[in-house]
């Protein structure tokens, strides 16, 4: 009887480098060496450059040097990658899969959006706070966000660009969101988890974190912190 070999999905790991969080870096090395055991995987990193053209230079290199089936983005003001967040999203199969996580500063926004009012530049999103389970978004960024191969043959290049939302010129999230959109391709959010983000558990900050939650009408998350979700935080 022949024995036929599971097929091992093909992982392309792009990381900008600008202020690396230590944690990052400590915790970054087990990370692909447990995804390793069951996944190809290949890892660039591009230090100290502009974020679109680092993100550029990732996806240029993913699609002309490579085969693989995915480029997974990383930022490097995350910690505590697993390898379980990547099982939980290669498995559910979207165009574009991105992990849960909070914003640096009170009063912790949510990162993964809805759109709520389109028209007004200040309050165009709002975040989506569920507990579990995977949800629409329509706007996401990318502190581990997964994305097919077959997404770049429909957006034009350059694939990454500053915003021009509110003049949010230091970040490419929501123009890329927003092409992604006018595409016809889905973002998808993974609430299973929650990436921990620079700062919040500096000091008494993550005291702080669990309190504006509760302030923030977010009282349907007011138990974020329970279970393996607290062991993310800390």
């Amino acid at each position: 009887m022949v024995e036929t070999s599971h097929y091992r999905s093909k992982i392309f790991i792009g990381i900008t480098l600008y202020r690396p969080d230590d944690r990052f870096l400590e915790s970054l090395p087990k990370f692909i060496e447990e995804c390793s055991k069951d996944y190809d995987i290949q890892v660039i990193t591009v230090p100290n450059r502009e974020l679109p053209d680092a993100q550029n230079l990732i996806a240029k290199y993913f699609l002309q040097e490579t085969d693989y089936d995915y480029l997974l983005f990383l930022e490097d003001d995350h910690w505590n990658h697993k390898k379980e967040m990547l099982d939980s999203i290669v498995k559910f199969d979207k165009d574009v899969l991105a992990i849960n996580y909070y914003s640096r500063h009170f009063p912790y926004v949510n990162c993964l959006m809805r759109e709520i009012r389109p028209d007004s530049p200040y309050e165009r999103f709002a975040g989506l706070h569920y507990t579990q389970g995977f949800y629409k978004c329509d706007l996401a960024g990318f502190a581990m966000t997964l994305i097919k191969r077959r997404v770049f043959k429909k957006l034009e290049q350059p694939y990454f660009r500053y915003n021009t939302y509110l003049n949010n010129g230091y970040a490419t999230d929501v123009d890329f969101s927003d092409r992604l959109k006018e595409a016809g391709i889905d973002i998808w959010g993974c609430f299973d988890y929650v990436l921990p983000h620079r700062d919040i558990t500096k000091d008494n900050r993550l005291e702080k974190f669990e309190e504006g939650i509760k302030k923030h009408r977010y009282n349907e998350i007011k138990n974020l912190l329970n279970g393996r979700r607290k062991q993310c935080l800390v």
